[in-house]
């Protein structure tokens, strides 16, 4: 027994030793340093740096408006429903075919309660340019050549003389807006769509060394609010959202399920002006990012370690 007692005091007199040369040494004081100055330079790169953001948006709305990036990828089949034309005489009757807006041009779904779903495209006017004289859309039936829409504005809506039931899923390729200022009933028809009913924004974040992503505190969407990109500078091209707009045959409206790799977005609450910026904050990644969690740790360290060499070298004899 007492000789166990001895080897363990033994034990513990040389670890001690060790941990004191150890803490005295140049080496923890350059490594101290070298942590500092490591923060400081992540400090001034993530403040710097743009980071890349993943937001995925899943939302109960009775508008959605798309400005297609991509017409061939926003394509959408049409039938069961009947189409109109502004400005451009056709007897579309119930057309049965695809159609494929062109690129800038504005998509709009919309369906009030357990309605009918409504479709426009149209060109949209955006301050400091010109509507476009191109067609808004391609009309397409199988062996048959492409129609151009050269008019204004084309409606769609579904009518049961068509006699078939009408697509309930749409693609979604462009910038969206999702809701719109609440527009109350003038008449004893339906009122104009525009309510957004609820939704959230799940964002997720890369890391700024590993190839990781981390989430963030995903963000509800206001009642009666509205959602959309934000341009950092007006020439800054739209930003691109991806996914789908459908009907849940169990919920009123539409359902948005769409993602968006864009840095910054808007929400505008009911009786606001002023929109609230969703963006990735400095302190969201300074405390979040598994890089800069790692670099803390180290430095946390290797400052713990200074300290007690300090204190050790100020107790040693001379």
């Amino acid at each position: 027994m007492l000789c166990l007692n001895a080897r363990f005091h033994h034990v513990v007199d040389r670890t001690h030793s060790v941990v004191r040369r150890l803490v005295t040494h140049p080496v923890v004081y350059i490594l101290a340093a070298a942590a500092v100055v490591l923060e400081v330079l992540a400090a001034l790169y993530i403040g710097l740096s743009k980071p890349h953001l993943l937001s995925n948006v899943e939302a109960l709305t009775e508008v959605v408006s798309v400005r297609v990036g991509d017409g061939s990828k926003a394509a959408f089949p049409i039938y069961g429903m009947r189409m109109w034309l502004r400005d451009q005489v056709w007897d579309s009757g119930c057309p049965n075919g695809l159609l494929i807006p062109a690129d800038d041009s504005t998509v709009t779904f919309s369906r009030v309660g357990m309605g009918e779903v409504e479709i426009t495209v149209k060109w949209d006017q955006i301050k400091g340019e010109s509507i476009p004289s191109k067609p808004v859309a391609q009309y397409y039936q199988e062996n048959q050549d492409p129609i151009l829409l050269k008019t204004g504005l084309i409606e769609f809506r579904s009518e049961k003389d068509c006699g078939r039931i009408p697509p309930t899923e749409w693609p979604i390729w462009g910038d969206i807006s999702l809701g719109r200022e609440f527009q109350p009933a003038k008449g004893p028809g339906e009122r104009a769509p525009s309510f957004m009913i609820h939704g959230e924004i799940k964002v997720e974040a890369r890391s700024a060394w590993f190839d990781t992503t981390y989430r963030v505190d995903p963000v509800t969407l206001p009642v009666g609010g509205r959602l959309e990109s934000a341009r950092v500078r007006p020439i800054d091209p739209p930003s691109l959202w991806w996914g789908l707009a459908y009907v849940d045959p169990q919920k009123p409206a539409l359902v948005v399920a769409a993602g968006t790799e864009a840095r910054t977005l808007r929400i505008f609450r009911p009786l606001t002006r002023e929109p609230e910026v969703v963006e990735l904050t400095f302190f969201t990644q300074f405390f979040d990012d598994p890089a800069w969690r790692l670099l803390h740790v180290f430095t946390l360290t290797c400052g713990f370690l200074w300290f007690i060499g300090t204190e050790r070298r100020g107790k040693l004899p001379n």
